[in-house]
C-alpha cells in the first residue's frame, strides 16, 4: 500500500509509511517467500514424521528440541504444521 503512496501519488518514503502505519525499515525490507523462510524448520519436521507417523505435534516438538532444534513452537514448528494441512 505504500508502495502505491510514492509510485502513484509521489508522496515521500516517510509520509506514505506513516499514514499506512508501517516503518521505513519494513518498507524496504524484501519480503521473503514463507515456504523458503521455513525450509529447515519443514525438513525436519518431515524426517520426524517419517520416522513416527502416529506421532503428535507435542511429540514431534519434543523430538526437534531433544535434536538440538530451539524453534519456538509459535513462531516456526506450528506454523509450518498450521500452513501443511
Amino acid at each position: 500500500m505504500a508502495e502505491v503512496l510514492v509510485t502513484d501519488h509521489q508522496l515521500p518514503i516517510r509520509r506514505a509509511c506513516q499514514i499506512v502505519k508501517l516503518s521505513r525499515a519494513a518498507y524496504y525490507r524484501t519480503p521473503q517467500v514463507p515456504m523458503e523462510r521455513d525450509r529447515e524448520v519443514i525438513e525436519a519436521l518431515q524426517q520426524v514424521v517419517e520416522e513416527h507417523p502416529r506421532w503428535g505435534f507435542w511429540k514431534c516438538y519434543d523430538r526437534l528440541r531433544l535434536l538440538g532444534h530451539r524453534w519456538n513452537h509459535k513462531a516456526g514448528v506450528s506454523r509450518v504444521t498450521a500452513n501443511s494441512s
